[in-house]
């Protein structure tokens, strides 16, 4: 069996998407279970330098007409064994639906991920256009497919409000597990909590978090706050940490990858996240997935199995005082000999669930092989 995955770029890791870390797992990990893989990427400049893969990464160039793509492309896609499946990441991209429109013509079948974007949050923004664009051409794209894959049982639910015509398989991503952290601890350390994502307010809730670190300073809180990524509110993040006087205990690093990254979680206790919402963010798997520490809201979707494992702490959605409350209880266990029981917890959570090789051969079992 052969799967080609496509998305929208190149798959580098080295950017600040989820999905990009997701396909490149998937072309890694897919192989360990006798399915050979490989990546076409849609992209503005396929000739750009890209980091090398351990896999076949085929670039097409995208038009400038959305609804078109090259004749390369078309070749490539003409030629496929018919045994073949694509698997397309992302939706309501307007030349996903002209390859499959191809693909239903010579008889391939697909599988199409959404990655969240169907869910009924993300339909809120530019909810018109998003509505025309759904009637007009994603119910086709989603009605031709062979599976539907959504990463949690409620994007389950939001994909099936706008298609009953195709089967929809939850299975979630998946994370390399490493060695955990070892933290070393004396009366000086200060507990380091954090964030590592898109500085995006509305979404990540970095609003919420600013704020609930500023009430937990207030209340006597010792540590201090780690943010690192890029996105299209770094400016009022930045405006934000100094109109609240956080400069001393708040640092944000810009976008950090690969080693320099590593190095870096190594200074962080606790991962927080508070987004309104997620589909399942790689940020907070990462973080299990080194033995750190989850403090996050119900909307990133993991709440359940952090209770479950004890890997952490669980906030309303929008609570200032209850994300505070739980910063001062994270510090406090800390002080008192506890870190290693959570940290134990975290990287168990991440072992047992989202283990990159227990998840190919769901996805194996349960979506290649029901469409194959």
């Amino acid at each position: 069996m052969k799967i080609v995955h496509i998305v929208l770029g190149k798959a580098n890791t080295n950017r600040p998407n989820g999905v990009n870390q997701v396909v490149d797992a998937l072309a890694c990990y897919l192989p360990t279970v006798g399915i050979d893989t490989e990546i076409w990427g849609i992209t503005e400049s396929p000739e750009a330098k890209t980091p090398k893969r351990k896999y076949t990464l085929r670039l097409f160039r995208k038009l400038s007409y959305p609804f078109v793509i090259t004749k390369n492309m078309h070749i490539a896609l003409v030629n496929l064994p018919v045994e073949t499946v694509v698997h397309f990441h992302g939706v309501m991209i307007p030349c996903f639906f002209r390859v499959a429109m191809i693909l239903n013509e010579i008889g391939i079948k697909y599988v199409v991920s959404p990655h969240s974007a169907l869910s009924s949050h993300a339909l809120k923004r530019h909810s018109i256009r998003k509505k025309i664009y759904i009637n007009i051409f994603e119910r086709y794209f989603l009605n031709s497919a062979n599976v539907v894959h959504s990463l949690t049982l409620q994007e389950s639910i939001d994909i099936q409000r706008i298609t009953h015509k195709v089967p929809v398989v939850t299975i979630p991503n998946g994370i390399e597990v490493c060695k955990p952290i070892v933290h070393e601890f004396n009366k000086k350390t200060k507990t380091a909590f954090g964030y590592i994502g898109r500085i995006e307010i509305y979404q990540k809730g970095l609003d919420l978090l600013i704020d609930a670190f500023n009430h937990y300073k207030n209340n006597g809180g010792n540590g201090c706050l780690i943010i690192i990524g890029s996105g299209p509110d770094e400016k009022w993040l930045k405006q934000r940490i100094v109109k609240l006087g956080l400069e001393g205990s708040v640092s944000y690093l810009g976008p950090v990858f690969g080693s320099k990254l590593q190095l870096l979680r190594k200074t962080i206790h606790f991962q927080i996240q508070v987004s309104r919402w997620e589909g399942v963010s790689m940020s907070m798997l990462e973080a299990i997935a080194n033995g750190i520490p989850l403090i996050a809201s119900k909307g990133t979707n993991m709440g359940g199995d952090i209770c479950k494992y004890s890997a952490g702490w669980v906030v309303s959605n929008g609570s200032i005082i209850e994300t505070s409350s739980a910063m001062k209880e994270a510090e406090l266990q800390i002080v008192q000999g506890n870190y290693m029981k959570y940290q134990v917890a975290a990287y168990k959570l991440a072992s047992n669930k989202f283990n990159w090789n227990n998840i190919v051969k769901s996805l194996k079992r349960s979506v290649y092989l029901y469409v194959g």
